[in-house]
This record gives C-alpha cells, structure tokens and sequence, in this order.
C-alpha cells in the first residue's frame, strides 16, 4: 500500500538484467517523494494496472530527466511498460522487520570519541 504523495514519471527503458526489481530516479523527483537510495517505491501502470514494488536508486547527474523514472529489465518486463510511458510512482511504507530488528539490537553508548 503506497503512503503520501505520488509522482506520474515517463519510462525510460535499460535493458540491463539486475536479479532485483530497481528503478533509478533523479535526485530531485526522489526528494519529492521524500525516497533515499534503496527505499522501495510502488510503480503503477495505468495503461494495465499493472503493479509492482521496486527498490530505488538515484542519479545524481542528469543521467535520469526529473520527469522520468529509469526501468531496469526486471522491472519494465513486469509492468508490461514502454518507453517514454507514463508511470504512477508512489513510496512504499519500510518492512515491518525492519521495526522488529530496530527493537530487538539495542542502541550502542556513545563513546565521547570525535569522528574527525
């Protein structure tokens, strides 16, 4: 289930086998969507309503146009999308394993120490 504010972005199509579903956006779509670097998006197709859920990476050159979203080969096989095709691309809330490990592994004291 997608949480908070949606992007429509075009496709621009990789043929690139990555093993994963992942999906690149520009940094600056990215920040509108308040996503960091392997978050997980929900990309719709309105075309079919295909859906899937896809782990993010971000372009920090204008290798990604702030109006398009790039689509490995896992991803754009899924959705049964195009080039140039316009996307619904909503975050997906985190794991809930995620807040149970967070729980579980208490937090490390601080040391006093400088990073520097």
């Amino acid at each position: 289930m997608p949480i908070g504010f949606c992007l429509q972005l075009k496709a621009k199509m990789f043929s690139i086998s990555t093993g994963k579903v992942i999906v690149i956006l520009n940094e600056v779509s990215a920040r509108k969507l308040g996503i960091r670097p392997l978050d997980r998006v929900e990309l719709t197709n309105p075309k079919n309503n295909k859906s899937i859920t896809a782990v993010v990476d971000i372009s920090a050159d204008h290798f990604i146009a702030d109006d398009e979203i790039g689509l490995m080969a896992m991803a754009s096989r899924a959705l049964d999308a195009e080039n140039s095709e316009v996307l619904e691309i909503c975050p997906s809330p985190k794991p809930e394993s995620l807040f149970f490990i967070k729980h579980i592994i208490p937090p490390l004291p601080c040391q006093g120490r400088s990073l520097s």
